[in-house]
Parts: C-alpha cells; structure tokens; sequence
C-alpha cells in the first residue's frame, strides 16, 4: 500500500497543481471584469452628475434682484 502512495503522490501533487492553476486563471478573469464593470459604473456615475450639472448651469444659481 505505501508502494502504491509512493508512485501515485507525485501523479496526484500535479494533478492538484494543475487544477489550481487553472482555479487561479479563472480567478483572474473574473476579477479583470469585476474592475472593468466598476470602472464603467463609476465613468457612467461621473457622465450622469456632469450632465446634471451642464442641466443646472454648472450648479450655480444667479440671484434675482
């Protein structure tokens, strides 16, 4: 049985090397799109409070007298 533990950790050590290395892939994939998906929400949320400050004259009220 040791024999057999013997021959097969070095198998099955690659075998999990490799699974985690593509885990880490994965990983790293969805983490750039999360950053690009908050990077386009917040470009979106600056474009929205630009406009509505063009909307309200750059947010300066004139006084009436």
């Amino acid at each position: 049985m040791d024999e057999i533990r013997a021959v097969a950790g070095p198998i099955v050590q690659r075998y999990f090397d490799k699974v985690e290395e593509e885990r880490a892939a994965a990983q790293a994939i969805a983490d750039a799109e999360a950053a690009k998906k908050r990077e386009m929400a917040e470009a979106a949320k600056k474009a929205a409070m630009a406009q509505e400050a063009a909307a309200n004259n750059g947010g300066v009220r004139r006084m009436r007298r």
